[in-house]
């Protein structure tokens, strides 16, 4: 993955949308695939109730897949042209270890710390899964990681098409689709 990871920073440089969208489409099949080996390992039903909520205000949940890999959703405010303000849901599969390029370090900076020092200096055993939390907010600021409905590719854009939810029915829908069970 950490090849697909470079082909995606190459493609953006180069501004070729279609090359983004395929390694953005192969990347994320290869963190599914990833994820599905290891919720068959883990025992899927069991992996249903490891959630854990992470942040109340935007219903993010997490769990722990694997040695440095984790899955989030949250809710995501949602601004489109249609609608004034709604919510779409943000899913993701992230390896600490395998974050590219720059590794942890850019998104080090964006929440202030200058170190992986400091950061276990302050978070602990928790420091991986503080990363993993730190990586899918932005992308989920971006808007890199939202659930879609489909996807339409012409000859001058690629264009996803957003599913919108109110606050309840998104909330629903994560516990829908995740199996989130309070403890």
């Amino acid at each position: 993955m950490a090849f697909l990871n470079e082909l995606l920073s190459a493609a953006k440089i180069w501004k070729d949308p279609d090359s983004v969208k395929i390694v953005e489409t192969v990347l994320r099949a290869c963190k599914i695939q990833k994820a599905q080996q290891l919720l068959a390992e883990a025992g899927d039903l069991e992996m249903n109730c490891r959630w854990k909520l992470t942040d109340e205000d935007s219903f993010q949940i997490l769990r722990k897949l694997g040695d440095g890999v984790y899955e989030l959703y949250q809710i995501q405010a949602f601004e489109s042209l249609i609608c004034n303000r709604s919510y779409a849901i943000a899913h993701d599969i992230i390896d600490v270890h395998d974050m590219g390029p720059e590794g942890p370090h850019d998104i080090m900076k964006a929440y202030g710390y200058f170190s992986i020092k400091q950061m276990k200096s302050i978070h602990g055993e928790s420091t991986e899964e503080v990363l993993a939390v730190y990586r899918f907010e932005l992308d989920a600021g971006n808007y890199d990681n939202l659930l879609s409905t489909r996807r339409s590719a012409d000859a001058y854009q690629t264009v996803s098409y957003v599913k919108t939810y109110t606050w309840e029915d998104a909330k629903d829908m994560i516990q829908t689709i995740s199996g989130y069970c309070k403890e």
